[in-house]
Protein backbone atom coordinates (compact mmCIF):
# COMPACT_ATOMS: atom_id res chain seq x y z
CA UNK A 1 0.00 0.00 0.00
CA UNK A 2 2.18 2.49 -1.12
CA UNK A 3 0.85 6.44 -0.74
CA UNK A 4 3.45 7.80 -3.04
CA UNK A 5 2.16 5.59 -6.12
CA UNK A 6 -1.42 7.91 -5.79
CA UNK A 7 -0.29 11.22 -5.93
CA UNK A 8 -4.01 12.08 -6.75
CA UNK A 9 -5.27 11.72 -3.39
CA UNK A 10 -5.77 14.79 -1.51
CA UNK A 11 -4.00 15.57 1.54
CA UNK A 12 -6.96 13.64 3.99
CA UNK A 13 -6.94 10.39 1.90
CA UNK A 14 -3.39 10.20 1.96
CA UNK A 15 -3.69 10.86 6.07
CA UNK A 16 -6.31 7.83 6.22
CA UNK A 17 -4.05 5.97 4.12
CA UNK A 18 -1.28 6.64 6.52
CA UNK A 19 -3.21 5.48 9.20
CA UNK A 20 -4.68 1.93 7.80
CA UNK A 21 -0.95 1.16 7.40
CA UNK A 22 -0.42 1.88 10.92
CA UNK A 23 -3.52 0.39 12.59
CA UNK A 24 -4.96 -2.21 10.41
CA UNK A 25 -8.44 -0.82 10.77
CA UNK A 26 -9.58 2.47 10.64
CA UNK A 27 -13.59 3.73 11.99
CA UNK A 28 -15.80 6.68 10.20
CA UNK A 29 -16.75 7.64 13.58
CA UNK A 30 -13.42 8.24 14.58
CA UNK A 31 -11.66 9.57 10.99
CA UNK A 32 -14.41 12.49 10.99
CA UNK A 33 -13.53 13.35 14.49
CA UNK A 34 -9.70 13.73 13.83
CA UNK A 35 -10.37 15.67 10.44
CA UNK A 36 -13.35 17.54 11.33
CA UNK A 37 -15.34 16.82 8.67
CA UNK A 38 -18.70 14.44 8.70
CA UNK A 39 -18.70 11.02 8.76
CA UNK A 40 -20.52 11.31 4.58
CA UNK A 41 -17.01 13.20 4.27
CA UNK A 42 -15.48 9.95 5.36
CA UNK A 43 -17.61 7.62 2.99
CA UNK A 44 -16.78 9.02 0.24
CA UNK A 45 -13.20 9.17 1.10
CA UNK A 46 -13.24 5.62 2.18
CA UNK A 47 -15.12 4.44 -1.01
CA UNK A 48 -12.84 5.97 -3.10
CA UNK A 49 -9.45 4.69 -2.01
CA UNK A 50 -11.64 1.35 -1.96
CA UNK A 51 -11.99 1.51 -5.73
CA UNK A 52 -8.34 1.75 -5.88
CA UNK A 53 -7.78 -1.14 -4.09
CA UNK A 54 -5.86 0.38 -1.43
CA UNK A 55 -8.08 -0.76 1.28
CA UNK A 56 -11.54 -2.76 2.22
CA UNK A 57 -14.85 -1.20 3.37
CA UNK A 58 -16.46 -3.02 6.61
CA UNK A 59 -19.14 -1.63 8.57
CA UNK A 60 -18.09 1.60 10.17
CA UNK A 61 -15.16 1.61 9.12
CA UNK A 62 -12.26 -0.02 6.57
CA UNK A 63 -9.31 -2.19 6.84
CA UNK A 64 -6.25 -3.26 4.52
CA UNK A 65 -7.07 -5.09 1.40
CA UNK A 66 -7.68 -8.92 2.64
CA UNK A 67 -8.83 -10.94 0.19
CA UNK A 68 -5.55 -12.75 0.00
CA UNK A 69 -3.66 -12.02 3.45
CA UNK A 70 -4.12 -11.83 6.87
CA UNK A 71 -5.42 -8.81 9.05
CA UNK A 72 -3.70 -8.08 12.34
CA UNK A 73 -5.15 -9.47 14.97
CA UNK A 74 -6.19 -5.80 16.90
CA UNK A 75 -7.35 -5.22 13.59
CA UNK A 76 -9.52 -7.73 13.60
CA UNK A 77 -10.42 -7.46 17.31
CA UNK A 78 -11.65 -4.08 16.40
CA UNK A 79 -13.93 -5.31 13.47
CA UNK A 80 -17.57 -6.07 13.41
CA UNK A 81 -17.74 -6.60 17.40
CA UNK A 82 -21.69 -6.51 17.78
CA UNK A 83 -22.02 -8.95 14.79
CA UNK A 84 -19.03 -11.55 16.68
CA UNK A 85 -21.36 -11.50 19.48
CA UNK A 86 -24.54 -12.56 17.54
CA UNK A 87 -22.78 -15.17 15.86
CA UNK A 88 -21.16 -16.38 19.30
CA UNK A 89 -24.64 -16.16 21.33
CA UNK A 90 -26.10 -17.79 18.37
CA UNK A 91 -23.68 -20.91 18.26
CA UNK A 92 -23.77 -20.94 22.02
CA UNK A 93 -27.76 -21.64 21.85
CA UNK A 94 -26.94 -24.77 20.28
CA UNK A 95 -24.62 -25.99 23.09
CA UNK A 96 -26.42 -27.53 26.21
CA UNK A 97 -25.32 -27.99 29.44
CA UNK A 98 -23.23 -30.48 30.91
CA UNK A 99 -21.15 -31.11 27.86
CA UNK A 100 -17.80 -31.15 26.43
CA UNK A 101 -16.27 -29.17 23.48
CA UNK A 102 -12.82 -28.06 21.96
CA UNK A 103 -13.00 -24.45 21.26
CA UNK A 104 -10.58 -22.67 18.38
CA UNK A 105 -8.39 -19.42 18.13
CA UNK A 106 -9.72 -16.26 16.79
CA UNK A 107 -11.40 -13.48 17.78
CA UNK A 108 -15.10 -14.48 16.66
CA UNK A 109 -14.00 -17.59 18.92
CA UNK A 110 -13.27 -15.21 21.98
CA UNK A 111 -16.75 -13.86 21.74
CA UNK A 112 -17.94 -17.55 22.05
CA UNK A 113 -16.15 -17.97 25.12
CA UNK A 114 -18.13 -15.10 26.87
CA UNK A 115 -21.22 -16.39 25.05
CA UNK A 116 -20.31 -19.69 27.02
CA UNK A 117 -20.68 -18.41 30.50
CA UNK A 118 -24.17 -18.50 30.17
CA UNK A 119 -24.31 -21.99 30.08
CA UNK A 120 -23.09 -24.29 33.09
CA UNK A 121 -21.09 -27.64 34.01
CA UNK A 122 -18.92 -27.20 30.60
CA UNK A 123 -15.66 -29.04 29.78
CA UNK A 124 -13.24 -26.88 27.51
CA UNK A 125 -10.74 -27.68 26.15
CA UNK A 126 -9.00 -24.55 23.84
CA UNK A 127 -5.64 -23.57 22.89
CA UNK A 128 -7.27 -20.04 22.65
CA UNK A 129 -5.41 -18.35 25.82
CA UNK A 130 -7.99 -15.48 25.67
CA UNK A 131 -10.71 -17.49 25.75
CA UNK A 132 -9.82 -19.57 28.73
CA UNK A 133 -9.01 -16.58 30.37
CA UNK A 134 -12.32 -15.33 29.39
CA UNK A 135 -13.51 -18.82 31.46
CA UNK A 136 -11.28 -18.96 34.21
CA UNK A 137 -13.16 -17.82 36.99
CA UNK A 138 -15.94 -20.38 36.32
CA UNK A 139 -16.20 -22.76 39.08
CA UNK A 140 -18.64 -24.83 37.42
CA UNK A 141 -16.49 -25.04 34.31
CA UNK A 142 -13.25 -27.60 33.72
CA UNK A 143 -11.25 -25.25 31.20
CA UNK A 144 -7.85 -26.97 29.87
CA UNK A 145 -5.53 -25.50 27.84
CA UNK A 146 -3.21 -27.27 25.46
CA UNK A 147 0.46 -27.13 25.81
CA UNK A 148 2.02 -25.65 22.40
CA UNK A 149 4.05 -22.52 21.16
CA UNK A 150 2.48 -19.31 22.10
CA UNK A 151 1.96 -17.19 18.99
CA UNK A 152 2.49 -13.66 19.89
CA UNK A 153 -0.01 -11.81 18.23
CA UNK A 154 -3.03 -12.84 19.33
CA UNK A 155 -1.84 -15.93 22.38
CA UNK A 156 -2.68 -19.03 20.18
CA UNK A 157 -1.03 -22.12 21.33
CA UNK A 158 0.02 -24.13 17.84
CA UNK A 159 2.37 -27.00 17.21
CA UNK A 160 2.97 -30.33 17.65
CA UNK A 161 2.65 -30.03 21.12
CA UNK A 162 -1.41 -28.47 20.81
CA UNK A 163 -2.22 -31.21 18.54
CA UNK A 164 -1.13 -34.07 20.47
CA UNK A 165 -3.19 -32.46 23.55
CA UNK A 166 -6.12 -32.10 21.61
CA UNK A 167 -5.82 -35.48 20.37
CA UNK A 168 -6.25 -36.74 24.09
CA UNK A 169 -9.73 -35.87 24.08
CA UNK A 170 -12.97 -36.85 22.23
CA UNK A 171 -15.47 -34.09 23.08
CA UNK A 172 -18.90 -33.53 21.90
CA UNK A 173 -18.65 -30.68 20.38
CA UNK A 174 -16.05 -28.51 18.23
CA UNK A 175 -16.56 -24.67 17.52
CA UNK A 176 -13.86 -23.46 15.10
CA UNK A 177 -13.19 -20.20 13.04
CA UNK A 178 -11.92 -19.28 9.77
CA UNK A 179 -10.10 -17.08 7.80
CA UNK A 180 -11.86 -17.61 4.41
CA UNK A 181 -14.79 -19.39 2.72
CA UNK A 182 -14.11 -19.96 -0.70
CA UNK A 183 -15.54 -21.82 -3.68
CA UNK A 184 -13.65 -24.65 -3.43
CA UNK A 185 -15.83 -26.08 -0.43
CA UNK A 186 -13.39 -26.10 2.11
CA UNK A 187 -12.55 -23.62 4.91
CA UNK A 188 -9.32 -21.69 4.56
CA UNK A 189 -6.43 -20.04 6.81
CA UNK A 190 -3.28 -18.36 6.73
CA UNK A 191 -1.25 -20.68 9.00
CA UNK A 192 -0.87 -23.97 8.83
CA UNK A 193 -0.15 -25.19 12.29
CA UNK A 194 -3.62 -23.09 13.45
CA UNK A 195 -5.29 -25.23 10.71
CA UNK A 196 -3.14 -28.51 12.16
CA UNK A 197 -5.26 -27.88 15.52
CA UNK A 198 -8.43 -26.96 14.23
CA UNK A 199 -8.59 -30.29 12.08
CA UNK A 200 -7.35 -32.24 15.27
CA UNK A 201 -10.57 -30.48 17.21
CA UNK A 202 -12.72 -31.65 13.97
CA UNK A 203 -11.45 -35.19 14.06
CA UNK A 204 -11.82 -35.83 17.73
CA UNK A 205 -15.67 -34.42 18.20
CA UNK A 206 -19.07 -35.68 18.01
CA UNK A 207 -20.60 -32.37 16.23
CA UNK A 208 -18.64 -29.77 14.64
CA UNK A 209 -19.80 -25.80 14.52
CA UNK A 210 -18.28 -23.03 12.39
CA UNK A 211 -19.05 -19.46 13.42
CA UNK A 212 -18.19 -16.74 10.86
CA UNK A 213 -18.73 -13.15 9.94
CA UNK A 214 -19.54 -12.13 5.82
CA UNK A 215 -15.86 -10.99 5.63
CA UNK A 216 -14.65 -14.14 4.87
CA UNK A 217 -17.57 -15.21 2.33
CA UNK A 218 -15.37 -15.43 -1.11
CA UNK A 219 -12.03 -14.94 1.03
CA UNK A 220 -9.12 -16.51 -0.50
CA UNK A 221 -6.34 -18.00 2.12
CA UNK A 222 -3.47 -20.43 0.96
CA UNK A 223 -4.24 -23.62 3.46
CA UNK A 224 -6.92 -25.78 3.07
CA UNK A 225 -8.52 -27.20 6.34
CA UNK A 226 -12.16 -29.78 6.48
CA UNK A 227 -14.72 -29.14 3.71
CA UNK A 228 -17.97 -27.98 4.43
CA UNK A 229 -19.20 -31.84 4.13
CA UNK A 230 -17.39 -32.15 7.85
CA UNK A 231 -19.23 -29.10 9.75
CA UNK A 232 -22.74 -29.94 11.29
CA UNK A 233 -23.65 -26.30 11.72
CA UNK A 234 -22.29 -23.38 9.85
CA UNK A 235 -23.37 -20.02 12.33
CA UNK A 236 -22.79 -16.36 9.95
CA UNK A 237 -23.99 -12.93 10.59
CA UNK A 238 -25.75 -12.18 7.16
CA UNK A 239 -27.17 -14.62 4.23
CA UNK A 240 -25.22 -17.10 2.77
CA UNK A 241 -24.22 -16.08 -0.72
CA UNK A 242 -25.67 -18.07 -3.33
CA UNK A 243 -22.80 -20.10 -4.15
CA UNK A 244 -21.62 -21.36 -0.70
CA UNK A 245 -25.70 -21.65 0.35
CA UNK A 246 -25.31 -24.27 -2.68
CA UNK A 247 -21.98 -26.02 -1.17
CA UNK A 248 -23.18 -26.12 2.40
CA UNK A 249 -26.60 -27.40 0.89
CA UNK A 250 -24.65 -30.11 -1.23
CA UNK A 251 -22.59 -30.91 1.59
CA UNK A 252 -25.37 -31.34 4.00
CA UNK A 253 -24.04 -28.95 6.01
CA UNK A 254 -27.01 -26.55 8.21
CA UNK A 255 -26.87 -22.86 7.89
CA UNK A 256 -27.87 -20.63 10.53
CA UNK A 257 -27.47 -16.44 10.26
CA UNK A 258 -27.18 -14.68 13.68
CA UNK A 259 -29.93 -11.70 14.50
CA UNK A 260 -27.50 -9.03 14.72
CA UNK A 261 -28.93 -5.70 16.24
CA UNK A 262 -30.19 -3.31 13.74
CA UNK A 263 -28.00 -0.43 14.43
CA UNK A 264 -24.94 -2.29 13.50
CA UNK A 265 -26.02 -3.39 10.03
CA UNK A 266 -26.80 0.21 9.53
CA UNK A 267 -23.89 1.77 10.72
CA UNK A 268 -21.49 2.90 8.44
CA UNK A 269 -24.00 4.37 6.13
CA UNK A 270 -25.58 1.23 4.50
CA UNK A 271 -28.88 2.53 4.42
Amino acid sequence: MAVQDHAHLNHRQTQIVAALRRLGYVSIEQLAKEHQVTQQTIRRDINRLCDLGLMERFHGGAVQSSKAQNIGHEARRKMLPENKAAVAAALVSEVPDNCSLFLDVGTTMTAVAHALRNRSNLRIVTNNLEAAQVLADRDDFETIVTGGVVRAQDGAAVGEEAVHAIKRYLCDYAIIGTSGLDRSGYILDFDIKKVRASEAMIENARKVFLGTDHTKFDRRAMIKSAPLSEIDLMVTDEDLPDWLATLAQRAGCRSLVAQVPRSDKLDGGER
